[in-house]
């Protein structure tokens, strides 16, 4: 039990860390330790009769076990390879379809689970399909394999709404001292900033990308109140990285800094991790109203 229970442990850890909040972390380690030890008080009382027998059923759930590990096992290697990733997820909801025999017809008689499966299969079919097809055009959201939103944005012929989001919205720097001179440039228009560490393994860094810096209002405030500056913490191991790291404490990406246009710091307006477009464009206004 311990051991399964591991990794499980350090992500709830990582949770109740992030959201800082004591008591949300007590309750969660509370429910996490009677959730592992009342089966095995009950069990340990002689209550063996309440666990399910062993069956055929067995193998489906070992089957299904394993094509989830399956997954993690994407997930961990596209951050090694992200241009990957929407291939293996293609590869893997396919081949499970195919297992589950979406592409063969049901026998007569076939009872309800047959074709409750057959209808899942069918399901991951086509969003393996989906996904595939957003591999080739560039995606690498399995959640969002098509991006029908961007792809809908403008009508037939107009090429403007593209233009306007394939345009990027932060200079990248990647040293102190061309950190310096934006900060100084920003200085002499009379600007706020906003500093974005970013790194191409950075889970949350790549959902801000796809979704929170395509929103049309957030694009609009970037661009007409901010500089906006980006550092590249992709390699943790180069030099620059590390002193660009250490000049604003700043321990791991995504990370989103202010500076008024005077110099000053707005560290309340400061935050790790994500926001969404409607988050994160209110605490544009609210940095922009206190510069």
């Amino acid at each position: 039990v311990g051991a399964c229970a591991s990794p499980l442990l350090l992500s709830v850890m990582g949770a109740v860390i992030a959201k800082q909040d004591p008591v949300l972390g007590a309750l969660v380690m509370l429910a996490l330790s009677l959730g592992m030890g009342v089966v095995l008080v009950a069990v340990g009382f002689g209550a063996a009769w309440l666990l399910p027998r062993a069956g055929a059923w067995m193998d489906n759930v070992k089957y299904a076990f394993g094509v989830m590990l399956l997954g993690v096992a994407i997930y961990l290697l596209a951050l090694v390879l992200p241009e990957w990733e929407l291939y293996l997820w293609a590869g893997l909801l396919i081949v499970t379809a195919v297992y589950l025999r979406a592409l063969q017809s049901l026998p007569d008689g076939a009872s309800g689970w047959q074709y409750f499966w057959k209808g899942i299969g069918v399901l991951l079919l086509v969003w393996g399909v989906l996904a595939l097809l957003g591999a080739m055009a560039g995606s690498r959201d399995i959640l969002r394999p098509l991006d029908l939103n961007r792809m809908l944005a403008a009508p037939a012929g107009s090429a403007a709404a593209p233009a306007e989001n394939s345009t990027p919205l932060f200079t990248r720097v990647a040293s102190i001292a061309e950190l310096d001179a934006r900060l100084a440039a920003a200085q002499a228009a009379r600007k706020p900033v906003v500093i974005d560490y970013y790194a191409d393994w950075c889970t949350y860094c790549v959902k801000m990308e796809r979704s929170t810096f395509l929103d049309p209002a957030v694009r609009r405030l970037l661009r007409e109140r901010f500089v906006a500056i980006q550092i590249d913490v992709t390699d943790p191991a180069d030099a620059e990285v590390k002193a660009l790291k250490a000049r604003y404490q700043v321990f791991a990406p995504p990370a989103y800094l202010f500076v008024s246009p005077s110099g000053r710091f707005l560290k309340e307006h400061n935050f790790y991790g994500y926001q969404s477009a409607e988050e994160f464009a209110a605490t544009l206004k609210r940095a922009a109203a206190e510069s």
